[in-house]
């Protein structure tokens, strides 16, 4: 590929350069629309925009001002946001099994994650649910336990499972 091919470049930039050109082939514009407005990284601003040092230092950590002394970079991928969750989920999932296949390719050694909006929101929702799962686990039998001994019998005890188990049956249903 004409992007690795470029001898001047490391081969953390081969690695951006080629994930950000990926990127791009995987969402091209159709018909004015875009999906995906930029990519911006380090080497992107300085190999191909010819940036000054202190410029492309904003997609590095705090403490670095080359990627020579960076542990961390950033690549910003900036999309249009009113497109469906699942093309959003679908670019998220694509970008990170991507960037981390062409990490092995290259045998460079990286961590890759993602982040953003999508991604928090999907985290959140995920361990959320997780929780609630575990929660109901451990409290319900406790309350039941609970409301057995104040109750006395746990013959009365079936009216309140019995409610139980309606709310979730109609609730999900």
């Amino acid at each position: 590929n004409e992007l690795i091919s470029l001898g001047r470049m490391t081969n953390y930039c081969a690695w951006e350069l080629q994930v950000a050109n990926d990127i791009q082939e995987e969402w091209p514009c159709s018909s004015g629309s875009c999906f995906i407005r930029t990519v911006e990284s380090y080497c992107i601003l300085k190999n191909m925009v010819n940036a000054t040092d202190t410029l492309a230092a904003t997609f590095l950590e705090t403490d670095a001002s080359s990627i020579q002394q960076a542990q961390r970079a950033i690549i910003i991928i900036e999309y249009n946001a009113r497109a469906s969750k699942t093309k959003k989920d679908r670019l998220i999932n694509w970008t990170l099994r991507r960037a981390r296949s062409l990490r092995s390719a290259l045998k460079i050694d990286i961590d890759v994650g993602t982040t953003g909006f999508e991604v928090i929101t999907k985290s959140a929702t995920d361990g959320t649910k997780k929780d609630l799962e575990s929660v109901d686990t451990i409290s319900l039998p406790i309350a039941l336990g609970v409301m057995a001994l104040t109750l006395g019998s746990i013959t009365i005890l079936i009216l309140p499972i019995i409610n139980m188990l309606l709310a979730t049956i109609l609730a999900f249903a």
